[in-house]
């Protein structure tokens, strides 16, 4: 009888861990670390933080950038990122797509930047992106490709 009840106990626990709606939990358990990851991207660029944008970036990252030459690693990004920054910057973003594919993840979001160099009026530059994130060995979500472009002039 002690034997059933454990074999009877092991497969409704299999069936409990394996059933779609813990499978669900695990894969919405992925998305929330990637949106936290991509919140905690966004909050470092609204910030200008260099080492903790840096920090959401892998160390084979790409990053493309709309007439400029492709940055590759992050040691490039970092030498990019280190060149002037804005004295202020404000973003409004508007996440399009946020997928988790296997280890890879996509997101495509458009975005309202506002940019204020030191001595010079604000420019606000409308354009979209596309991050392509992988999922690292500890679990954690980083930036692989960085792509943007314009959708307006700045004005």
């Amino acid at each position: 009888m002690k034997a059933k009840f454990s074999i009877f106990l092991a497969v409704v626990l299999l069936v409990c861990l394996f059933s779609p709606v813990a499978l669900a939990q695990t894969g919405k358990s992925e998305m929330d670390k990637l949106r936290k990851a991509e919140s905690d991207l966004a909050d470092a660029y609204d910030r200008l933080d260099v080492n903790k944008i840096l920090s959401i970036y892998a160390e084979d990252a790409t990053y493309l950038i709309e007439n400029a030459e492709m940055l590759r690693g992050k040691e490039a990004i970092r030498k990019y990122f280190s060149q002037e920054l804005p004295e202020k910057v404000q973003f409004k973003r508007d996440v399009i797509d946020l997928k988790i594919e296997g280890n890879m993840a996509y997101e495509i979001a458009n975005q309202i930047v506002t940019i204020q160099m030191k001595g010079q009026e604000p420019q606000t530059i409308q354009n979209k992106f596309i991050h392509i994130w992988k999922k690292q060995k500890d679990g954690s979500w980083k930036v692989l490709i960085d792509m943007d472009n314009m959708r307006s002039k700045p004005s």
